[in-house]
């Protein structure tokens, strides 16, 4: 993500009508988990950086009146950290990378490697069954 000129949006799932997720349950930013968001916030904090780096002391402002004022009582501790990234400060004790970045900014290819056996499974599904040819005869002409 890093370099590109992007206004990155997150969004949570909600449920479309004429989807085959529609019964399920819409996740609202209570059921958010730590990682999901330092994902909100880091996709924040590049859109700043990108867009509107000129306006950083009124984004600082407004992230932290909003989170004294309405996040710490809503959502508790786990927005500490994010709230602090959208406003600029430097990471304190922030979630420890699941997917540690090597010296040159690539990860590490022992995270990439691929399980034989799921990818055994998907490929099952993504077979489609053979249809057979049926033969019609073509229409008569009533005159």
């Amino acid at each position: 993500m890093k370099g590109s000129n992007v206004f990155f949006v997150p969004l949570m799932f909600i449920p479309l009508e004429d989807t085959k997720l529609r019964n399920e349950r819409r996740v609202g930013m209570e059921q958010m988990t730590p990682e999901q968001w330092d994902v909100f916030a880091t996709c924040w904090r590049m859109n700043i950086d990108t867009w509107a780096s000129h306006q950083q002391p009124i984004f600082t402002f407004a992230s932290l009146f909003s989170y004294f004022t309405y996040f710490r009582w809503k959502h508790g501790k786990k927005v500490f950290a994010p709230i602090m990234k959208i406003a600029g400060f430097p990471p304190l004790a922030s979630l420890p990378p699941k997917f540690p970045l090597r010296t040159e900014g690539a990860i590490d290819p022992r995270y990439c490697r691929e399980d034989p056996q799921a990818v055994a499974a998907a490929q099952e599904l993504r077979e489609l069954p053979v249809l057979q040819e049926v033969s019609v005869p073509p229409p008569q002409v009533v005159r």
